[in-house]
């Protein structure tokens, strides 16, 4: 493996780069994610769950979706340094891409939930982000839509709805940022919080970023044409984009809206 592709690996995953001195054998992501043992993957599910995915009203305002911040149109996120919720509020932190999702050991930026499952519960009842009272006003929400119903029936029967631990599929690598305290990029950018990428979303170009990387993690000061092969080794790793179609949901009944 080049040094370079090595330097690179280590500035956009966290790890210390003596973890890369010894040979590594690399391989592709399985085609298939994994899923809780108690709660198969079924056809049915995932229909389910793009349809939750793109509805508005389990947010308080019932403006707002987990599409509104993730856009699986694009790139899976929205953007923004740090996105808007209900009512026009902004939140703190960056929405990270919900590509792939499913293969990371931790979710959210601080790795507070270990699973999808535990993640999944969090935005509905953020007063920012989609501003439920809590994950009972939501669950009531799903009720008063009957159409709903016949799609939840996937989850009755052998296997349950019951959260569970999911396979494993590494170690989180939420590591203290910046390790190299002082420098310029620190002022500029206001690298204060702990994350393995930039959480409040202050540098726009990827060049920047690998700069600020580079000089906050490893002390090091990158030389453009290092810039511009670490910029071109992500760029060759992207694949086709997946052909999506958009849910069809159920119907509002007229009240649904009048209580959080």
């Amino acid at each position: 493996m080049s040094k370079r592709i090595v330097l690179c690996l280590v500035l956009f995953s966290g790890v210390s780069e003596l973890a890369f001195a010894a040979d590594v054998e690399w391989q592709a992501l399985p085609q298939t994610a994994p899923a809780p043992a108690d709660s198969p993957t079924t056809s049915e599910k995932v229909e389910l769950g793009k349809m939750l995915f793109f509805d508005t009203r389990f947010s308080s305002t019932g403006n707002v979706s987990c599409f509104s911040c993730h856009n699986v149109m694009e790139g899976g996120d929205d953007h923004r340094p740090t996105s808007i919720g209900v009512l026009g509020q902004v939140g703190g932190r960056n929405a990270p891409t919900v590509w792939n999702a499913a293969f990371n050991s931790a979710q959210f930026w601080d790795g507070r939930a270990a699973t999808l499952e535990d993640q999944a519960k969090g935005p509905p009842g953020n007063p920012v982000e989609m501003g439920m009272k809590d994950l009972n006003a939501v669950i009531t929400r799903i009720r008063k839509i009957s159409g709903y119903q016949p799609y939840f029936e996937a989850f009755s029967g052998k296997g349950g709805s019951s959260p569970s631990t999911m396979p494993p599929s590494g170690q989180g690598v939420m590591m203290k940022f910046p390790l190299i305290a002082g420098t310029t990029y620190e002022t500029k950018h206001k690298l204060t919080y702990t994350a393995p990428y930039f959480h409040n979303g202050p540098v726009k170009r990827l060049d920047e970023a690998l700069r600020v990387m580079g000089k906050t993690r490893l002390n090091k000061e990158l030389a453009d044409t290092e810039v511009a092969d670490m910029v071109a080794f992500p760029s060759a790793l992207d694949d086709r984009f997946l052909q999506q179609t958009m849910p069809r949901l159920p119907p509002t009944p007229g009240d649904l809206l009048t209580e959080n």
